[in-house]
């Protein structure tokens, strides 16, 4: 059965790698996941808080939220009613971002929530225009907003962040999905992928959470639900796409995927607008 949402919400893509979505939920309690991209987030209405990194932040209506690619979190959303606007760029639109502000590949938020309220009401702008007018709305506005954070003081150039060493991409790249492979979600151990880096499940645990906050087998999940999004985006069926995916089965992808990103593959499919393939 698929799992029901207690979320309503629009979706736009303006470019491709830029997902943004504009989200009304009730109430409900957060899951420690992760994103494979930079997120610039806004609390329209109600509130939340956020756990990531130990600690407790509260996000009052009017504030914003900046998350690199796999900042481990939380969102607990406390009201009856909430709202959320959201821009998600994945890696590849990052980098045009940085190439428009002129900023070194090291660039990286440095606070999770803040209350700034001129920032506040950049991403506010952009919805409401992406509501009455989303032709107008492109790169540039975003490569505004990262500007707009850089010159507020809330990213700035970290030189090597820790994720993006060596060690910490090949963490990544060997727990993510491989679409070629013909086994299911559970043939891949993560014992085996501390044999491949030549290091104990305890180095690969610590790593992972070093690096990124989470355990190695959910950020495992969390590389699965992100190639399932990447595949259904592309019209893959919801079966294939859970197969491409290393899911043993739909009902594994559904968990996983309502788990992370707040509603199911289908619910998912409804609103996503298709990418091309490559």
């Amino acid at each position: 059965m698929p799992q029901s949402t207690s979320r309503t919400l629009a979706h736009w893509r303006i470019e491709p790698g830029f997902d943004i979505f504009d989200i009304c939920t009730k109430a409900e309690p957060g899951t420690l996941h992760c994103h494979p991209t930079y997120n610039f987030g806004c609390v329209l209405e109600g509130a939340a808080q956020l756990d990531i990194g130990g600690k407790t932040i509260p996000q009052p209506m009017g504030s914003v939220v900046l998350l690199n690619a796999f900042d481990a979190h939380a969102s607990t959303w406390l009201e009856r009613e909430n709202r959320y606007f959201v821009i998600y760029a994945n890696d590849d639109a990052w980098s045009e971002l940085l190439d428009r502000t002129h900023a070194h590949e090291s660039l990286r938020f440095i606070e999770p929530v803040t209350d700034d309220n001129i920032l506040f009401h950049m991403p506010r702008g952009i919805r409401l225009e992406l509501h009455a007018r989303p032709a107008n709305v492109g790169l540039a506005d975003i490569a505004c907003l990262l500007q707009f954070c850089i010159s507020r003081g809330k990213a700035r150039e970290h030189g090597s962040a820790p994720r993006d060493m060596p060690e910490a991409q090949a963490i990544l790249q060997n727990l993510s999905p491989d679409p070629t492979a013909e086994t299911a979600e559970g043939v891949i151990r993560v014992e085996e992928v501390a044999t491949q880096l030549g290091m104990s499940r305890f180095q690969l645990s610590r790593l992972c959470l070093a690096n990124h906050g989470i355990q190695p087998r959910r950020l495992k999940l969390q590389l699965m639900v992100a190639r399932a999004q990447l595949e259904i985006s592309q019209g893959t069926s919801l079966t294939d796409a859970a197969l491409a995916a290393g899911f043993s089965d739909q009902s594994h992808m559904s968990r996983e995927f309502r788990k992370t990103i707040g509603m199911t593959p289908r619910e998912y499919q409804d609103v996503i607008t298709p990418l091309p393939r490559d």
